[in-house]
């Protein structure tokens, strides 16, 4: 059956995707899975599952899931060499596996023809060519583990967070002219108050949310939360 099912979601106009990265499948099959549902106007039907065949050692498949136009990508486990993230095209009947992205892929993000993955202290960049999938850039995150990230056309935002103060950081990269580089580092504002700033990011055009969930007083551990906005101005 389905465990941790809803442990990620993504939606798309009237596509939905949903990760069950603790699943069991078929024999020789990676565990984990994503389903996808479709909203037909007034309601939901259920339309595929995706999986990966052939990958004994594949784990948790679905523990992140992003969707944009006739595109879904999904991240799982990796052990050891290999890939991690999975692209799947609709071809008009169903679902079709069409290209494995090298690297960890804890978290995943899909913008037209551009994909990223992230894990850890690094970020991969992956573009579209024709069918094909070719690396683009790869970065080192300078401080913190990966925990959250989002692409919105030829700009992504990353937040990671330091094993301690959990103060975090959010990195904003940008792609001028086909190359990628490091736009803008932003820091906590509120350190004195909030930590784990950059736990969740979203990006939408020129605006960006980051939140921070917690206080750093135990005093205030419990719906002291916040979120803040950012504009992209002028090229700050």
């Amino acid at each position: 059956g389905s465990q941790e099912f809803g442990q990620s979601v993504a939606l798309s106009s009237n596509i939905a995707v949903v990760g069950s990265p603790d699943e069991n499948n078929e024999a020789n099959a990676a565990r984990g899975a994503a389903y996808v549902y479709v909203f037909n106007g007034s309601q939901w039907l259920y339309q595929q599952k995706l999986f990966v065949a052939n990958r004994p050692n594949g784990r948790e498949f679905g523990r992140s899931v992003a969707i944009s136009g006739d595109r879904i990508l999904v991240g799982s486990y990796l052990l050891g060499e290999g890939e991690a993230a999975y692209v799947f095209r609709y071809g008009g009947l169903s679902w079709e596996e069409e290209a494995r992205l090298p690297g960890q892929a804890d978290l995943v993000a899909l913008s037209n023809d551009t994909a990223v993955t992230g894990s850890y202290g690094q970020v991969n960049i992956f573009r579209r060519i024709g069918t094909e999938w070719v690396s683009e850039a790869l970065f080192e995150v300078p401080v913190g583990d990966i925990t959250s990230l989002d692409l919105d056309g030829d700009i992504v935002a990353v937040g990671a967070i330091q094993t301690y103060p959990h103060l975090g950081v959010v990195y904003v990269f940008h792609r001028l002219a086909g190359t990628w580089k490091l736009l803008h580092e932003l820091p906590n504002p509120a350190p004195a108050q909030v930590w784990e700033f950059g736990a969740a990011v979203a990006l939408e055009g020129e605006r960006l949310i980051v939140v921070a969930p917690s206080s750093n007083s135990f005093q205030e551990c419990y719906g002291s939360g916040r979120a803040y906005m950012y504009s992209y101005v002028g090229g700050t």
